[in-house]
């Protein structure tokens, strides 16, 4: 009898708030993000901090992790703290994230697919290591960024000494983009001359990375579905507008803020800046980590296409060159993935645990039933509509134009969806998240981090969402 390793990790973390991300996670990609958490890489931003346990759960491309929503806030207080008692413009978050980018755009340049399998046994894996240390040190450095959301930064804002007479203000600039987005560079590099590896890191994601061949399909379908080279270009014309019109607005903004509350404005949008920029090196890193997986595997006759279901550790230690290791593969690939990371042990099991992922959900958020969900607003507006829930990409045929968009978490891949969309709801991310950032490019009302929308909502239920409030109202059922 397996023994219920969620009963476990609820005892842990028995006196905190548990919080989810759900979206394509594999367990290759998932779990070498985690080494970001470990004391290593935290101690130099976040002190003596404790991470505590996370659990992850994968079916397919679709993955869901569980972890501490106190711990998670407790990284962006931390910064916060740190950078204002200091007398700089930056953080060292920022600093080092700036020094570390450099270094990803030269590993990157330096190894494309070929470069990779021209590497013997002792380089491979040499750059694996090498890999993984910088994903884990862009993790550490960059996760505060994650769970910022308004009520912190009007915490930030009236402990720093802000006046009340511009709180309110102050709140809904602090988050408009003023920087060149992820999209706008996506945009930039496919209207120039571009290698297929120089498309790769474009179209990766937390489950997986294309080939450089995969990639040249998936860049000439994207400029398709934007209607070609010129619609592009007018695009790209638009968002840069958009972004110097933006600019110019807090720039006036900034002229009438007291220095306290300039302190609290940059660090908020360093922050959102931070968080959508970061993905340039991670979807770099994670093309480079995926490619070199994929020639392991090969080299120890094994289809390059179970790369997902690794675990980092087994590249380590060697264990893919067991013979019983393509049996392993193919159970997590066929069963699912369950994986319990706890401070002195990690536990990966192949099946999908459903008990266990059923009584995990239930642990987050404490108000399934309710017919009022809260959340926050990352743009603000009014509006009522039906409501249609989208969990993955084998949904996103069914939505339909003027509906309001449910899901956990919005990732570039959404973007078509999210311009049909009258309001966007998410269970996931705070005023840093894709959601936020793009709701405020498409000027579409936004509330994020609900927790429990895609559990209570359901498809055709007539809601209200009040994105001047963060709160959702269910009005019908359907």
């Amino acid at each position: 009898m397996h023994e219920r390793f969620a009963d476990r990790f609820l005892h842990a973390g028995q006196n905190q708030l548990l919080t989810k991300q759900e979206g394509n996670l594999s367990l290759l990609n998932f779990a070498c993000l985690l080494k970001g958490c470990s004391p290593a890489y935290t101690r130099r931003y976040y002190g003596k901090m404790d991470f505590g346990s996370l659990a992850f759960f994968s079916q397919k491309k679709h993955g869901i992790s569980f972890f501490s929503l106190q711990k998670y806030q407790e990284t962006t207080r931390r910064t916060f703290s740190a950078y204002h008692q200091r007398n700089t413009k930056k953080s060292p978050n920022v600093q080092d994230f700036q020094k570390l980018w450099r270094v990803v755009d030269g590993l990157y340049s330096k190894f494309n697919e070929q470069r990779i399998r021209q590497l013997d046994e002792q380089a491979l894996q040499k750059c694996i290591s090498e890999i993984l240390d910088k994903i884990a040190r862009l993790l550490a450095m960059t996760v505060y960024t994650e769970s910022l959301d308004i009520p912190q930064i009007q915490t930030y804002f009236r402990e720093s000494g802000g006046r009340a007479s511009i709180e309110n203000s102050f709140l809904q600039k602090v988050v408009v983009p003023t920087f060149a987005s992820f999209s706008q560079h996506a945009h930039k590099l496919l209207l120039k001359k571009y290698s297929n590896h120089d498309a790769q890191f474009l179209f990766s994601d937390y489950f997986s990375s294309p080939t450089e061949i995969q990639a040249q399909t998936r860049a000439h379908s994207f400029i398709r579905q934007k209607g070609g080279v010129q619609a592009m270009r007018q695009t790209l014309r638009q968002m840069q507008k958009m972004t110097k019109k933006s600019e110019q607005v807090i720039r006036h903004f900034w002229k009438k803020l007291l220095p306290q509350e300039r302190k609290v404005f940059a660090f908020v949008q360093a922050s959102i800046a931070l968080r959508d920029l970061r993905k340039i090196p991670f979807n770099k890193l994670l093309v480079l980590l995926n490619t070199a997986t994929r020639e392991v595997l090969q080299r120890n006759k094994i289809p390059a296409q179970l790369s997902p279901y690794v675990f980092y550790a087994e590249l380590e230690e060697g264990v893919v060159r067991q013979p019983s290791y393509l049996k392993v593969l193919r159970s997590r690939e066929r069963r699912g993935v369950n994986a319990y990371f706890f401070p002195n042990a990690v536990h990966i099991r192949s099946g999908a645990y459903n008990q266990e992922l059923k009584q995990l959900l239930r642990a987050v958020g404490s108000k399934a039933r309710s017919t009022q969900l809260q959340g926050t607003t990352a743009f603000i507006g009014v509006v009522e509509g039906k409501v249609q829930r989208i969990l993955s990409e084998k949904d996103f045929h069914r939505f339909r134009k003027g509906n309001i968009l449910v899901t956990s978490m919005t990732r570039p891949e959404f973007v078509p969806l999210l311009k049909k969309s009258i309001a966007i709801i998410t269970d996931e991310g705070g005023v840093t998240c894709h959601a936020a950032i793009i709701s405020r490019e498409l000027q579409i009302p936004c509330i994020v981090g609900t927790q429990i929308a895609t559990r209570v909502l359901k498809d055709g239920m007539q809601v209200r969402v009040d994105a001047k409030h963060g709160v959702v109202q269910v009005l019908k059922n359907k």
